[in-house]
């Protein structure tokens, strides 16, 4: 257990840089270039942060994390030493046969692969690549096929997360069905939220492709609820269920605050900046709390501009409180409990 008072989890930017270019984030289009942190200052993160969160979870993002796997991997090493939880999102195209090995004996505690339908023209539309699909489900059921032979060795879990849309909720029962079918520990639902670093005046992908069928949307989550013994390995909660179809029916504002990451979270760019969400800066008119190489993390967390912050965020009803990442019940969360 984390100590009352501390973050639960280090968000830790390892790239901004993509090889996939989906239509919902355009962190595809950045590039690091310099200043970024290098690995031993991330490694003196983890450090940090295991003395102020024991048995804490690191998450490294990016951009496409194993665009940099060996320094990834070294990253989590650091995170085993100190007996803390780790954990990044993939596309999978960087996790060839020959590196299966290192990642299931080596990598994070859960590796999520990021898989949108069980058709590949929309999986592949989404993510702005032909062919991913394909690559995506042959990197998971190639690692899913090694662990069965490495067992009971391997500690790592495989998961996937599915961002739902108007284009995949008719039949998001059919996708997790064929999900399930793959052989993973488990599954996440996210609903689209506005395009992450956006660029350009308006919000193109979001407006088109949200949810329009309102009651086909709220009966498809229903569903899972009322009949959760069909997808047992779905680990989205039925308590985010519940605030999904909320998102969906009213997504202008949510009605109530559902973001609980100023509470437990730290997500660290990949220059050292600080935020307790990943659109703080945006909610605070542009501020960071603090950078890394300036400062603690237990300085940063604890200081007044994190205070300050938090009474801001505790009554914010923007709509990235529904990311998985930002919600005060996660699925992350309740389902590793």
């Amino acid at each position: 257990m984390c100590l009352m008072g501390s973050p639960s989890t280090l968000f830790l930017e390892i790239t901004t840089e993509c090889n996939s270019q989906c239509r919902y984030c355009h962190m595809w289009m950045l590039s690091d270039g310099e200043g970024a942190l290098g690995v031993a200052e991330r490694v003196d993160l983890i450090d940090q942060f295991a003395r102020l969160s024991p048995g804490g979870e690191v998450v490294f993002t990016g951009g496409e994390p194993f665009r940099k796997k060996d320094e990834l991997v070294s990253l989590v090493h650091a995170c085993r030493a100190h007996g803390l939880r780790s954990s990044t999102n993939t596309n999978g195209s960087y996790l060839t046969p020959d590196s299966f090995d290192e990642i299931l004996c080596h990598g994070p505690t859960f590796l999520v692969f990021s898989l949108d339908s069980h058709d590949p023209a929309i999986h592949d539309y989404h993510r702005g690549m032909p062919g991913s699909f394909q690559t995506t489900v042959g990197t998971i059921t190639g690692l899913l096929a090694r662990r069965r032979e490495l067992q009971p060795q391997v500690p790592i879990e495989i998961l996937t997360n599915t961002v739902v849309t108007g284009d995949n909720v008719a039949e998001l029962a059919t996708t997790l069905a064929f999900i399930e079918a793959l052989g993973v520990d488990g599954m996440t639902l996210q609903i689209l939220s506005p395009t992450f670093y956006r660029r350009g005046p308006t919000d193109v992908f979001y407006e088109r492709h949200f949810s329009r069928d309102i009651p086909l949307a709220v009966d498809t989550l229903q569903g899972f609820i009322r009949n959760r013994r069909i997808h047992p390995r779905l680990r989205t909660t039925d308590t985010d269920l519940n605030w999904m179809q909320k998102y969906i029916a009213h997504r202008e504002l949510l009605d109530e605050p559902v973001c609980g990451s100023h509470e437990r979270n730290m997500m660290i760019d990949h220059r050292g900046d600080v935020q307790l969400c990943f659109n703080m800066k945006k909610l605070l008119g542009g501020r960071m709390l603090g950078n890394v190489r300036r400062e603690s993390l237990n300085a940063i967390w604890s200081g007044e501009a994190s205070a300050s912050a938090r009474s801001v965020m505790a009554n914010c009803r923007q709509t990235c409180g529904m990311l998985n990442c930002h919600r005060k019940t996660s699925s992350r969360s309740e389902s590793r409990q």
